[in-house]
Parts: structure tokens; sequence; C-alpha cells
């Protein structure tokens, strides 16, 4: 039997699960937590949507067929760069900001579906990667190719954002 346990920080639990935690645990092999996946995250606006399709604003220059091919190119590069060195877990971009929902649920579990306050939104995450590395100077690393990646001047260049992917410790039972 595996036991995985998400909580790092048993202090933060109730009183009554941290006592079925411990007991869980009492008697088996704990392996040590790593964070060895990272998430990097790329964030962009509603209108950084728009100029890529053409239409200049407030935020930046529309975009041409050049300025696309050149991150394409740019990314895909990027993408298989780190794919054949084993390190590529997994890669999209999402689809503009306007076509997210935000979901709840009401009282009986049956989903309530809004449109997503995106466009007024400051940043949002415009893509991501998730990588299996030694350690968080990789990570970065990977980070630091992405930022540089090519935009059209005057457009925005946001930071990459990268964040430990989770995983609790593994118990043996």
């Amino acid at each position: 039997m595996r036991l995985a346990v998400a909580f790092r920080d048993v202090s933060r639990m109730d009183e009554g699960l941290r006592r079925l935690v411990r007991e869980a645990l009492r008697g088996h092999e704990q392996k040590e937590w790593h964070a060895m996946k990272y998430m990097l995250m790329v964030l962009g606006k509603q209108e950084d949507y728009a100029a890529m399709s053409g239409a200049a604003g407030a935020g930046g220059p529309a975009w041409t067929e050049a300025d696309l091919k050149a991150m394409f190119a740019y990314m895909e590069a990027l993408n298989n760069d780190i794919s054949e060195a084993g390190e590529l877990v997994a890669a999209e971009g999402l689809a503009s900001p306007r076509l997210a929902k935000l979901v709840t649920a009401n009282a009986d579990g049956t989903p309530v579906v809004s449109d997503g306050p995106y466009g007024e939104a400051k940043e949002v995450l415009a893509g991501f990667w998730i990588v299996d590395v030694p350690d968080f100077a990789r990570a970065a690393e990977i980070a630091a190719r992405a930022y540089l990646c090519p935009v059209p001047e005057g457009s925005p260049n946001y930071p990459v954002v990268v964040q430990p992917v989770g995983e609790g410790p593994t118990i043996e039972a």
C-alpha cells in the first residue's frame, strides 16, 4: 500500500487530522520530499491576444505574420530542446482569456458557470510548461530562455513565473 501525503506542514491541520496522519505514518519509512518538477507559467492579457490577431491597442502594437512565425519557431526550438533532454513533462499555450469561464457550485453540487472577469483582469495564465529538472537553477535557466522569446518592439514582456509542483512524501506500507 502506498500513501501519499500532500501536507508538508502538519501544523496547519486540525488536531484530529494531525493524529490520523501521525498514526498512518507511524512505523513506515518516509522518503524525503523533493521538488524536482516545476511549472513555468507565461502570463498575458486579453489585449495581448488581440495584438497577436493583428489588432494594435494601448498595450502594444499589432503582431505581424513574421512576428508570430518568429515566436512559434523560438518556442518550438525551446520545446524540442527540453523534450530531447528528457525534462519536458507537459506544455500548452492557452486560448484567449475571453473564452475562460468561472465555475462554482450550488449547495447540491450543480455547476454554476459564469463569464470570467478576464477582459478587465491584469495578467492571466497564457501558457505553461511542467519540467522535471534536477533543481531550481535549471528551471530558472529554462524560464530565462522562455522570457527571451522574440516579441514586437513595444509589446509587453512579462516575467515567467516558476513554481515547484508539490509532491508530498510517499510512504511505503
